[in-house]
């Protein structure tokens, strides 16, 4: 059993495009395999939009958690989103799933202020 904390969807607001701004995502492995990490994968018509500049481990044991960051750059204006697939096999099971999470934000003109959701 793996979670993402925060949750499964996450909305990193209004901010004017070609600026950026980030956000740390928590891989939580609370089985009892060691699991192994690929790395993440951004997908989707506005993929360009997202990017995963780290993800801190390729093996969590059992309650071990590894630190994932994702940045929002918009590259328009308007509504953009994407799907971050962090695919997991197990070390011993060898049962292999795709974790997936929705990202999505909001590309606005230069002048107009951001809105970050907190």
């Amino acid at each position: 059993n793996t979670v993402i904390t925060p949750a499964y969807t996450h909305n990193f607001g209004a901010i004017p495009v070609n600026s950026l701004v980030e956000a740390v995502f928590t891989l939580t492995n609370e089985g009892n395999d060691v699991l192994n990490v690929a790395a993440p994968t951004v997908t989707d018509t506005n993929a360009a939009d997202f990017s995963v500049l780290t993800a801190s481990a390729s093996e969590l044991t059992p309650l071990q958690s590894a630190q994932i960051t994702v940045r929002f750059s918009p590259h328009a204006v308007g509504n953009t989103s994407a799907i971050i697939s962090i695919p997991v096999t197990g070390n011993e099971t060898q049962d292999a799933q795709t974790l997936q999470f929705n990202v999505r934000g909001t590309g606005t003109d230069v002048g107009e202020p951001p809105l970050v959701d907190s």
